[in-house]
C-alpha cells in the first residue's frame, strides 16, 4: 500500500520535472543589452563548481520562528551531502545574544568599511564570521539596520523591517566579491525578507560585481511586506510592476519556489484561509509557478533514553516500563515548577492535580501570533472541560514584550488551579525538560508550513493538533480518521500507519470557509467565538481534547502512541531535504532563465 511519503516524492519529482521559467518581467525590467549579459552568465553558469550561498534573516544568535532552527541544521545538510555551502545572515545588533557573541570572540570581525553603492543607495559595510560554525557564516552589518532587539521583525513601523530586507540583499553581492567569491555562485533565499535577492543579483551581473548566479527561493510562511514605489526608486532607479516584495521578486528566480512541508505547498494555491486571505495576492503568480513541498528534517534527535529492555516490553505490548519513566519525567516537571518565581507568571497549578498522576498535563507554547497558531481556540476549548480532569501549561513567545494577554488572563480566572502561564522565552535545556514531563504538546495550529510536532515525539509526548499543512506530514492518527477533501490529491484514501497524535479538524461547508476565514482574522480575540466557522473548530479542539484524557487513562493505548512517536519521527531526514533541494538547484541551473 502506497504511503503519503511515497505520494510526496511522486508530487516533488512530477512538479520539478514539469516546472518552466517565466520571463515576462524580465524583458519589462530589462533593455535587450542587459538581457544579452545575463544570458551569458546563465549559458557560462557550471553547475558543478557552484557554491550555495544560503541567506537567512534569522541566524542561531537572532530567532523567533522555524526559520532560525532550520539554518542550523540544513546548510550543514547540503554540505554533507557535496555542495560548497555559505550562510549569510544579518548582524542584528540589538539582539542581546549578538553582542554577547562579539564579547565571546564567537563572532569574529573579517573587515569593516566596504562602501557599497547600489541605485541611490549607499552605506558602509562590515563583516562578522562565526567560529565554530558547522558552514562558514557570515554576519553582515550594515549602518543603522538591523536594529529592531531580541525580536528581529520587531520594529512598530513594518517599512523599517522591508528596509532591513532591501538593504541586506543590496550589499550581499558586494560583501561576496570582496571575499573572493563572484563566480557560479546559488542563491538560497528564504522567505520573503531575503527574496529581493532574485534582482539584486541580476542588477549584480549587470554591473559586473558577480559573474553567474542561479536564485531560488524557499517560503517557511504565509508572509509578505508591502513593497512602496519609493523603496523601488531608492535601490533600483525606477519603478516597476508588483505591490509586495514577492509579486515584485517571484518572477525573477531562476527556479521553482519551494516550501518546507507537501501539504502546505497544496494548501498555498487550494486552501480556503491560504487562498482566500493570506496570499490571495500570489494566487496568479502559483498558477503558473505551482510551489513544491520538500519537508523538513528533525528539529533535534530523539530525547528518550529507553533501555533495551524496555524497547522490547514495549514491543510486546507492554507499556508499564514506559509509562513508570514518563512519570518520573513528570516529576521533574513539577519540580521545575516549583522552582520558578518569575514576577512574569499568571496563574498556579494546583499542586493536588499536578502531582496526580492520573490528570493529564497539557503543553503549548510558541510565538504569540494570534493570526496563526490558534492558542485561544485551546483556551475556549479548555473551559468545557471538566474542572480538574487536565491541566495546561502554556508558554507563549511575545513580539515586542507588550502584547494583550487579557483574554487569555481572564480564562485562567476563570480556571483556577488549572492554567498557568510563563510569557517569555524558556531556555531550551528547560523547554526540553518540560516538553518530556508533559503528557501532550498541543499545536491548534490556524495553518502551519512544518511546525514543531516533531519536537513533541522525539520527546516521548504525543501531540493534538489541529490537521492542517506540514503537521500532516509530520503525524499519523491511525486508519481512523480522514483527511478533508482537499487534501485528496497527496494523501493515499486511507492511511493505516500506526498512531501517534489526536487529530482534530472542523467540519465546515467548503463553499462558505473562504469568507468565514477573511471575517474571523478581522475580529477581535473575545469576538471570534461568535463566528460559525471559529466554534466549529473550537467544538473539534473539544472534542479532542476529550478523548486525549480518556486515551491517558488508557497505559497501554497512551504508551503506544507515545512509542510509535519516537519511531515515526525519524522519517523525515535533513539528509533527504537536502537530497531535494539539490534536485532543484539542477532543474533551475540547467532551465532557469
Amino acid at each position: 500500500m502506497a504511503t503519503h511519503h511515497d505520494n510526496f516524492n511522486y508530487l516533488f519529482h512530477t512538479k520539478l520535472n514539469s516546472w518552466t521559467p517565466l520571463t515576462a518581467s524580465m524583458h519589462a525590467f530589462f533593455s535587450d543589452e542587459e538581457i544579452g549579459l545575463l544570458d551569458r552568465s546563465n549559458r557560462t553558469f557550471q553547475s558543478a563548481e557552484r557554491t550555495i550561498v544560503v541567506l537567512s534573516f534569522e541566524n542561531r544568535l537572532a530567532l523567533l520562528g522555524g526559520l532560525g532552527a532550520v539554518v542550523r541544521q540544513f546548510p550543514a545538510a547540503l554540505r554533507k551531502r557535496g555542495e560548497k555551502v555559505l550562510l549569510l545572515t544579518p548582524l542584528h545588533r540589538g539582539c542581546a545574544a549578538v553582542s554577547k557573541a562579539i564579547n565571546d570572540n564567537e563572532l569574529v570581525q573579517r573587515f569593516a568599511g566596504v562602501e557599497v553603492h547600489f541605485g541611490n543607495y549607499s552605506c558602509a559595510v562590515s563583516c562578522f564570521q562565526e567560529t565554530g560554525a558547522a558552514v562558514p557564516t557570515y554576519h553582515i552589518g550594515v549602518p543603522g539596520r538591523f536594529c529592531a532587539g531580541d525580536n528581529p521583525y520587531g520594529y512598530p513601523d513594518q517599512d523599517e523591517l522591508l528596509f532591513d530586507s532591501l538593504a541586506f540583499c543590496a550589499v550581499v553581492p558586494s560583501v561576496l566579491s570582496y571575499m573572493g567569491h563572484d563566480t557560479h555562485l546559488f542563491f538560497h533565499a528564504h522567505d520573503w525578507e531575503t527574496a529581493p535577492i532574485a534582482l539584486f543579483v541580476r542588477c549584480a551581473v549587470i554591473s559586473a560585481v558577480l559573474h553567474q548566479v542561479k536564485t531560488v527561493l524557499t517560503l517557511h510562511n504565509s508572509f509578505d511586506s508591502p513593497f512602496p514605489d519609493r523603496f523601488k526608486r531608492l535601490f533600483f532607479n525606477r519603478t516597476f510592476g508588483g505591490c509586495t516584495v514577492l509579486q515584485s521578486m517571484l518572477p525573477f528566480f531562476h527556479g521553482p519556489v519551494t516550501t518546507v512541508s507537501t501539504p502546505y505547498a497544496h494548501e498555498l494555491r487550494h486552501d480556503p484561509l491560504q487562498r482566500g486571505f493570506f496570499v490571495d495576492h500570489l494566487q496568479r503568480l502559483f498558477a503558473m509557478n505551482p510551489p513544491i513541498g520538500i519537508e523538513n528534517g528533525m528539529f533535534g534527535e530523539p530525547n528518550v533514553p529507553l533501555s533495551d529492555h524496555e524497547v522490547s516490553a514495549i514491543g510486546k505490548g507492554d507499556h508499564q516500563l514506559f509509562i513508570a519513566r514518563k512519570k518520573s519525567w513528570r516529576d521533574f516537571f513539577v519540580h521545575t515548577l516549583h522552582k520558578e518565581k518569575d514576577p512574569r507568571i499568571i496563574g498556579k497549578l494546583s499542586i493536588a492535580t499536578l502531582e496526580d498522576p492520573s490528570v493529564p498535563l497539557f503543553f503549548m507554547s510558541g510565538r504569540l501570533d494570534l493570526m496563526q497558531k490558534g492558542f485561544d481556540i485551546i483556551f475556549h476549548a479548555f473551559t468545557r472541560l471538566k474542572p480538574g480532569s487536565a491541566q495546561l501549561f502554556f508558554t507563549p513567545t511575545l513580539h515586542n514584550g507588550n502584547e494583550d494577554l487579557s483574554f487569555f488572563i481572564d480564562i485562567v480566572n476563570q480556571c483556577k488551579g488549572n492554567i498557568v502561564i510563563w510569557p517569555y522565552r524558556i531556555p531550551a535545556r528547560k523547554y526540553r525538560t518540560l516538553l518530556q514531563g508533559a503528557s501532550y504538546l498541543l499545536m491548534p495550529s490556524l495553518y502551519e508550513p512544518y511546525g514543531a510536532a516533531s519536537e513533541g515525539l522525539l520527546h516521548g509526548t504525543p501531540v493534538i493538533a489541529r490537521a492542517t499543512g506540514g503537521l500532516l506530514a509530520q503525524l499519523e492518527p491511525g486508519g481512523d480518521f480522514s483527511v478533508a477533501r482537499e487534501y485528496a490529491a497527496i494523501f493515499p484514501e486511507k492511511r493505516n500507519e500506526k498512531r501517534n497524535c489526536i487529530f482534530f479538524k472542523e467540519s465546515f461547508p467548503d463553499g462558505e470557509a473562504e469568507k468565514m476565514w477573511r471575517t474571523l482574522l478581522q475580529l477581535p480575540l473575545r469576538q471570534r467565538i461568535d463566528n460559525p466557522l471559529y466554534r466549529s473548530i473550537v467544538d473539534a479542539a473539544y472534542n479532542a481534547l476529550g478523548d486525549a484524557i480518556d486515551i491517558f487513562a488508557d497505559h497501554s493505548a497512551y504508551g503506544s502512541m507515545a512509542f510509535q512517536g519516537l519511531t515515526s519521527v525519524q522519517r523525515n531526514t535533513w539528509g533527504e531535504a537536502a537530497g531535494k533541494y539539490r534536485a532543484v538547484f539542477d532543474v533551475a541551473a540547467a532551465r532557469g532563465w
